[in-house]
């Protein structure tokens, strides 16, 4: 029943493999999950093997942690290189991440085929791959969870390849996976950086990692759709920390969101954003921006059209503010709001999250 269940949802296990195979360069990855003395091949990438069924893996035998298996006489008599040459039969050499769900309920591995990456990994490069391996992890166990009429959901491509999309859920509840926060939180490279764009300073906290920077995309815009306070929570307290880090103790009157674009406003990150880092510093959030609604998309990179930033008439931001957005992919945004924030303050210091 499990591995029916999961075997529907193959197309994330495949993405899954994909972003390995990447990471390794590597021709082909897979994504296995053990049970009952059998291992089926959730998602492959390089070869077709979707469905395969493989006997004698023995995956709970084996250690948590990196493996890596170079073919030769001496060991290719070893159960797991037996199985695994059965599929892909001209493997030369092999790397396995054992990935335990629960010892009661099943074991899973991440497998890479012949990769071109050189050994022993970087000590950033095995990171990654032990976090995708908890997010594989996180996968199964949210899969295979209990789910009642309130809290039913569907998996569908986002983050690595996972969305969580409600069905019969009350308006207010969280049904993010906790995997797709996991993923981002634990991929973006921590990194204060300063920019310069058209006459203004902007400073970011983080920046995507080059090999998965399409599913931290993919991720990030499905957190977007609902929004878990608790993942806003913990972007705003890194943002409030790069915030006393850049500029200090000094007073700040009021913390500015961006002008919302393709979100609305009750599912705009930037203010949710600017809100809950105003909370922390201490001072007042003001929403200073028109909203306009843009058609199109909010993708870093197809992001166009921008338009005008006009400010409310009504709105009194002080003299120090802090402009706020979630990410800065050429800093346009930044300069466009700073700019006009600059017609009633002394002095912005904008900032986001993720940049360039």
């Amino acid at each position: 029943m499990l591995l029916t269940h999961l075997a529907n949802h193959s197309n994330l296990f495949e993405r899954l493999a994909e972003t390995v195979a990447r990471l390794l360069r590597a021709p082909i990855a897979m994504v296995l999950l053990e049970t009952g003395g059998e291992a089926v091949v959730l998602g492959s990438v390089g070869a077709q093997l979707s469905g395969w069924t493989l006997r004698n893996l023995d995956l709970q035998a084996m250690a948590l942690g990196l493996k890596r298996i170079r073919i030769g006489r001496e060991n290719r008599n070893l159960p797991i290189v037996q199985s695994l040459r059965s599929v892909v039969p001209t493997a030369r050499e092999l790397v396995i991440l054992p990935v335990w769900p629960s010892r009661e309920l099943c074991n899973a591995a991440i497998v890479v085929v012949d990769p071109k990456m050189s050994w022993p990994l970087t000590s950033e490069l095995s990171s990654t791959l032990e976090q995708l391996g908890a997010l594989l992890h996180h996968l199964i166990q949210l899969l295979h969870a209990p789910q009642t009429p309130a809290s039913r959901f569907s998996i569908s491509e986002g983050a690595a390849g996972f969305v969580a999309e409600g069905e019969q859920v009350s308006r207010d509840a969280e049904f993010a996976p906790e995997p797709t926060q996991q993923f981002l939180l634990t991929t973006l490279r921590k990194r204060l950086s300063m920019h310069s764009r058209g006459g203004i300073t902007y400073f970011t906290s983080r920046t995507w990692r080059v090999p998965i920077k399409d599913q931290q995309i993919a991720a990030l815009r499905a957190l977007k759709t609902h929004l878990p306070p608790d993942f806003v929570a913990k972007v705003s307290e890194e943002l409030g920390e790069t915030i006393r880090r850049v500029h200090g103790t000094s007073h700040i009157d009021t913390v500015v969101g961006v002008a919302c674009g393709h979100s609305l406003p009750d599912r705009c990150f930037s203010a949710k954003l600017a809100q809950m880092v105003a909370a922390r510093l201490g001072c007042s959030y003001v929403d200073a921006f028109q909203a306009t609604k843009r058609e199109g998309t909010s993708h870093p990179r197809k992001n166009t059209g921008l338009g005008a930033m006009r400010l409310k008439s009504d709105i009194d931001v002080g003299e120090r503010v802090v402009l706020v957005d979630d990410v800065a992919t050429t800093g346009t945004h930044l300069e466009r709001a700073s700019k006009a924030l600059s017609a009633r303050a002394k002095h912005v210091m904008p900032i986001a999250w993720i940049g360039n």
